[in-house]
């Protein structure tokens, strides 16, 4: 079988559903060659020879900006998949071209845009509104990334649900590794780090990462007198400028440091470095950063809601308000044994979130989208 793969959205600074991508790509490159695949992504990408194996071929295109990619998309590719003799289409980044008549699977990782459409901008919503409803509708199979995921889309579409199957994400072998002795001191000349304790936060800050109630909680905890360190690990995103009005506002500058994006090489050794990860998020559908902190052997304390709950489970803190959040960041901050505790507890929950399984989850849910075709 010959599965093409639209991976059009790969860019050189992937955040959640990018690093799905590249990952769950990079392990169907090593297993063994049951079918072919043919990969197509944008030709700026560094990362595409990782992804290279006998069975998987790699097409860039080289694109302007990001309407020419939507146009090539839903035209040229079409032109593409229609000439080359392919089987399936896989679209792990949840659009398909509309038009393609081969049998596709479609990957969605939330639907925020409809959960929480206050959190994201017009155009973005409606870009998603749009191309979503249309890929879903039309797609043969659905693989949601947590049984939340899958809830939520039956919530909004008329969906049969034995069209939608669940495989988890998982954190690559790397973030479970031990930490270098002088990796963490590289890592601090690198970002400029100027905390030796500190908990962390990993994500674009975005309205919808909720990290004001963070900064809420630490304001909180100043006022006792206790006084924890964060560092914040993500990109710029529509909450960034507001964010750190409210942090000098509230006196917390000395505590709260930004060092921007972090490389997905760096990221274990930062997580294992700190006293814990802070995923405060209105809304995940999976939450990527839950297990890569687990693997890495650190504390979490993230909101109840969400997949949050799901991914989680006993291995981690969950809080339902600002002034819970702050007594656990308190317990924390002050109780080694605590955080020996849920590291321990999110080693072993780790274990349950495998990218090999998810590879080949996957291609039985592409071989079923054929089968059913060809029935």
């Amino acid at each position: 079988m010959h599965i093409a793969v639209d991976a059009l959205l790969l860019k050189n600074h992937n955040t959640g559903t990018g690093f799905y991508t590249h990952r769950l790509l990079k392990a169907i490159a090593e297993l063994s060659a049951s079918h072919q695949f043919t990969v197509f992504m944008d030709a700026s990408y560094q990362c595409a020879e990782s992804l290279c194996a006998p069975h998987v071929r790699i097409i860039k295109t080289p694109f302007l900006h990001q309407p020419h990619r939507v146009l090539w998309e839903q035209t040229s590719f079409l032109w593409r998949l229609q000439r080359e003799a392919y089987d399936a289409l896989f679209c792990p980044f949840f659009i398909m071209p509309i038009g393609t008549t081969l049998p596709t699977v479609v990957t969605v990782h939330d639907m925020f845009h409809k959960a929480v459409p206050e959190t994201i901008a017009l155009s973005r919503r409606w870009y998603r509104n749009a191309l979503m409803n249309a890929s879903l509708n039309r797609a043969a199979q659905i693989i949601a990334v947590s049984e939340f995921t899958k809830r939520d889309i039956l919530r909004f579409h008329a969906i049969a649900p034995e069209r939608i199957s669940v495989i988890y994400e998982a954190a690559d072998d790397h973030f479970g590794a031990p930490l270098e002795k002088d990796r963490m001191s590289r890592l601090r000349q690198r970002y400029a780090i100027a905390h030796d304790e500190f908990f962390l936060s990993v994500g674009t800050i975005e309205v919808r990462k909720n990290l004001s109630q963070a900064i809420d909680a630490l304001h909180l905890l100043g006022r006792d007198g206790v006084y924890p360190n964060l560092v914040v690990a993500g990109g710029t995103g529509n909450a960034a400028q507001e964010l750190k009005i409210s942090i000098e506002r509230l006196g917390l500058a000395p505590q709260v440091q930004f060092i921007g994006y972090v490389d997905t090489e760096d990221l274990p050794a930062l997580y294992q470095a700190s006293c814990g990860l802070i995923f405060p998020s209105l809304y995940e559908g999976f939450g990527l950063p839950l297990v890569e902190a687990m693997a890495a052997g650190t504390p979490i304390i993230a909101s109840n809601r969400t997949a949050h709950p799901e991914i989680l489970a006993d291995a981690g803190l969950l809080f339902n308000s600002t002034d819970e959040l702050a007594l656990q960041l308190k317990q924390m901050w002050k109780d080694p044994a605590m955080r020996e505790t849920y590291i321990k507890k999110g080693r072993e929950r780790a274990k349950a979130f495998s990218w090999t399984a998810a590879a080949e989850q996957t291609i039985a849910v592409i071989e079923k989208a054929v089968a059913d075709a060809r029935a």
